[in-house]
């Protein structure tokens, strides 16, 4: 009797746990989101995506072991302002206006988000970090334009870069301190000075230090996780780390920690701060039913000689850094971890842009988005439920580096400018420009580009 109990008891158990699995892939069952961008980190950097990285990233590598890591992964531009333009709009950045960043706000104040399409159906959205998307700066207590203007409940962190002037804190519209002591430049180094301690003179609040910028960031996140983990609704965070970006300011906790010197020390503090986030949603006992997507804004500032120095490729076999339009300015580490949907351990090759980000969390909502709005966002959902089959999200791929040369790639055809082509399947580190043997691709390229141009959208209607 006892026997027959005990498997009575086993068969409900396995009901109920295959009950709550599939409860928890239920559109009714909205998983908490968080979008972790890191500024500056190269494909290679973290051991996950390079295996011959000298730096230690295990909360990434632990994350990515989690879920899925996605291999062909771009951001929209290889700097950071139009990069973070296409991800919260859903837009390739040349169809942005201006990018007068430091003087107004460069989304337009009635464009749809990716936290704003989240907040509209029902959920507390909060941003931490670096907007670098512009404000209104005309009052410092009504600093308008910015992220609680675009589809967040919640904002706490800097306007800017960390090397780029005036340096103070904004909690929603106002600064919590304005800037008003004189502060000397850091010193930097490396082939255009933009390594190392480097930021430039400028204005500074006096409870600003370049230095607690990143555990500031840590622990705001963790607070609004905690606060969040309270509330009935669904939440969405938008931690947008403002390293390992110049200054590198590695702690003494991690100083001298890599084989390769500065920027390796501070890479594993960043990592080290992203394990504490996560950490966060398991002490609140959210992460089942959380999603958390992580990566890059662009591509790092490693120049050829830091390789040779170092030993380190920090964009792995590819070619080029940040402000390049060659792929190691835009392909960047992209990883996707949901426990109750998401396989453990698994890869996708399909190509995704940041840009995908809003078609992405519609879909998840199961809502249409108006016509006007994620004009160049492709749904990668199907991929997180390895519903993928053999088509691929998008075919097609436009992106913009530090000039007005786009690039776009089909397959694995990828035209810069006008003169530059590559295949990718043969060639991925963009040695061969096979531009010459190749016009007619060229021609058909260039022809595609414009007529997302002119028809305003590249994905379909």
């Amino acid at each position: 009797m006892k026997i027959k109990l005990s498997i009575i008891l086993g068969i409900e158990l396995l009901v109920l746990m295959g009950c709550q699995n599939k409860q928890a892939q239920e559109p009714n069952n909205l998983p908490n989101i968080i979008f972790i961008l890191v500024d500056d980190m190269g494909y290679g950097d973290p051991k996950s995506f390079n295996a011959e990285s000298k730096i230690s990233t295990p909360n990434i590598d632990k994350l990515a072991a989690s879920g899925m890591m996605f291999t062909d992964a771009h951001a929209s531009a290889s700097s950071c302002i139009p990069s973070r333009y296409g991800l919260l709009t859903g837009r390739y950045p040349f169809r942005a206006k201006h990018f007068n960043w430091r003087t107004e706000p460069l989304i337009d104040e009635k464009r749809l988000t990716m936290a704003g399409i989240l907040q509209k159906n029902g959920y507390k959205t909060g941003m931490v970090g670096k907007w670098h998307l512009g404000f209104d700066y005309s009052d410092y207590n009504n600093l308008t334009g910015g992220p609680v203007d675009r589809g967040f409940d919640y904002y706490y962190g800097i306007s800017r870069s960390l090397d780029q002037k005036d340096y103070y804190y904004i909690e929603d519209r106002h600064a919590v301190e304005p800037p008003t002591e004189d502060i000397e430049a850091g010193v930097g180094y490396g082939k255009n000075g933009w390594q190392g301690a480097f930021w430039r003179a400028g204005k500074a609040a006096k409870n600003f230090k370049h230095e607690d910028v990143l555990n500031i960031f840590t622990q705001k996140s963790i607070d609004f996780i905690e606060e969040a983990a309270d509330d009935s609704n669904p939440f969405f965070l938008y931690l947008a780390l403002a390293s390992p970006h110049t200054p590198w300011l590695a702690s003494e906790q991690f100083k001298g920690t890599s084989e390769i010197g500065d920027w390796g020390d501070w890479v594993a503090e960043n990592d080290h701060a992203i394990g504490k986030v996560i950490d966060a949603i398991y002490n609140s006992g959210l992460r089942e039913n959380t999603l958390i997507i992580f990566t890059s804004d662009n591509g790092p500032v490693w120049w050829p000689v830091d390789i040779e120095t170092y030993g380190h490729s920090a964009t792995s076999i590819y070619r080029g850094m940040k402000f390049d339009a060659w792929e190691g300015g835009h392909r960047m580490p992209f990883i996707a971890s949901w426990p109750a949907v998401i396989e453990q351990g698994s890869q996708s090759s399909r190509i995704v842009s940041n840009t995908d980000m809003l078609a992405t969390f519609a879909d998840l909502l199961g809502v249409t988005l108006p016509e006007e709005e994620g004009v160049d966002s492709y749904s990668f959902l199907d991929a997180l439920y390895k519903n993928d089959g053999a088509n691929p999200i998008r075919e097609v791929i436009v992106g913009r580096p530090d000039n007005n040369d786009l690039y776009i790639r089909k397959g694995d055809w990828k035209l810069i400018g006008t003169n530059q082509l590559y295949n990718l399947a043969t060639d991925p580190s963009e040695q061969h420009n096979v531009y010459e043997d190749n016009k007619n691709i060229t021609s058909e390229l260039l022809a595609l580009l414009e007529h997302y141009k002119r028809d305003g959208r590249s994905a379909p209607h």
